[in-house]
């Protein structure tokens, strides 16, 4: 069957959240346009159901504008139950 992802992105200031669900090799398999303001986790579950698949089906990305990777810093922190 191989693997899936689920790529989140922005189309370019227009507050809009677009999610593509592709197979490994980019195929598209499903996608949707949604409004920022309309934006909720169970969205993303029903484009994986349409086409049969769960959240523990697809590795799920991020994709995000140049000009963002500034905001983004790699970081992180130890959950207090592992520092010892």
């Amino acid at each position: 069957m191989g693997s899936k992802r689920l790529v989140l992105s922005e189309d370019e200031g227009l507050g809009i959240v677009v999610v593509q669900l592709q197979t490994e090799r980019g195929r598209m398999l499903a996608s949707a346009r949604i409004p920022q303001s309309d934006f909720a986790p169970h969205l993303i579950d029903g484009i994986l159901q349409s086409q049969r698949l769960g959240r523990h089906d697809v590795a799920m990305g991020l994709r995000v504008p140049p000009e963002c990777y500034q905001r983004l810093a790699r970081t992180y922190t130890r959950p207090r139950l592992c520092s010892g």
